[in-house]
C-alpha cells in the first residue's frame, strides 16, 4: 500500500500529450490550457475528452476566454460559464478561474456565479490575484465562497521574487484555502516554498522542442519561433517529484 502523499505538484499542460508526461513523471494533478503565449486560456473539449481517455490524473480546465486583462464584459461572462458547463459534461475535475474589476479589485458577484455554476467540482483562482490591490481581502473572500485554491506567483512575476508575499499569503489562508506557488518553480526552488508551509506547487516543467528545420519567414507566436513548442519534460517532473519526496 502506497504512502499517501502530503504534497501537490500539478503541471501546466497544453496538449494531451503533455498530460501523459506529466503523468509519467509522476505529477499528482494538471491544468489544461490553451494559449501558451497569453498565459493561458481555455482548451478545446477535443484536448480535454483525449486527455481524460489516456490519463487517470485528474484535470483541472483553465477557463479563460482571451489573454490580456481579467476584467471581462457581460459577453465574455456568458462565454467563461458555457465553457464550465461543457468543461464539467465532459468530465473535468476542477475549473481554473479568475476575475477582476477594472481597479484590479476581485469580482466578487461574478465569482459567486461562477464557483455556484461550478457546483461540486473543486476550483482555483489563478493568478489574477497576483494583481489584485488587496491580495488579503480576497484571500479571505475566496476562501468563504468555497474556492479551494489560489494560484500565485506572491505578486511577481516569478515566485521565487515574491516568496515573501508568498509566505504572508500562506499564513492568511489559515488552511482555510491553499496557496499554490507558480511561475518558475523547478527542481531547483521548488524546496524554498515548502519550507514556507506551502504544500502545493504549480509547474510548467517544460522545454522547448524544435519539431523541424522550417524557415521562420512570419513569427504566430510572441515567444516562440514557428518551428518551436513548449512541451511538459518527464524528467522535470520526475526531478521535482524526487525533491518533495525528500522533504515531506
Amino acid at each position: 500500500m502506497k504512502k499517501p502523499l502530503n504534497y501537490l505538484l500539478e503541471i501546466c499542460c497544453y496538449n494531451a500529450h503533455d498530460v501523459l508526461m506529466a503523468e509519467e513523471g509522476g505529477a499528482q494533478r494538471v491544468e489544461l490550457c490553451s494559449g501558451y503565449e497569453v498565459g493561458g486560456t481555455t482548451p478545446s473539449l477535443g484536448q480535454l475528452i483525449v486527455a481524460k481517455s489516456i490519463s487517470k490524473l485528474p484535470i483541472y480546465v483553465m477557463i479563460r476566454p482571451r489573454g490580456g486583462n481579467f476584467t471581462y464584459s457581460n459577453f465574455e461572462k456568458k462565454i467563461i460559464l458555457k465553457d464550465i458547463e461543457q468543461a464539467i459534461y465532459n468530465n473535468a475535475d476542477g475549473i481554473v478561474f479568475g476575475a477582476l474589476h477594472p481597479n484590479s479589485t476581485v469580482d466578487k458577484e461574478f465569482c459567486k456565479v461562477v464557483v455556484g455554476a461550478c457546483g461540486k467540482t473543486p476550483t482555483t483562482f489563478h493568478r489574477a490575484i497576483d494583481i489584485c490591490e488587496d491580495y488579503t481581502e480576497a484571500i479571505h473572500f475566496l476562501a468563504e465562497i468555497g474556492v479551494q485554491n489560489i494560484l500565485t506567483s506572491g505578486g511577481q512575476i516569478k515566485a521565487e521574487q515574491g516568496i515573501q508575499q508568498l509566505k504572508k499569503m500562506h499564513e492568511c489562508a489559515q488552511n482555510n484555502i491553499h496557496i499554490m506557488a507558480g511561475s518558475g518553480v523547478n527542481a531547483d526552488n521548488i524546496l524554498s516554498f515548502a519550507q514556507l508551509g506551502l504544500t502545493h506547487f504549480h509547474s510548467s516543467a517544460s522545454i522547448i522542442n524544435k519539431k523541424n528545420d522550417e524557415v521562420d519567414k512570419i513569427g504566430f507566436n510572441a515567444t516562440l519561433k514557428n518551428n518551436e513548442l513548449s512541451v511538459v519534460s518527464k524528467s522535470k517532473v520526475q526531478a521535482m517529484v524526487q525533491q518533495l519526496n525528500t522533504f515531506f
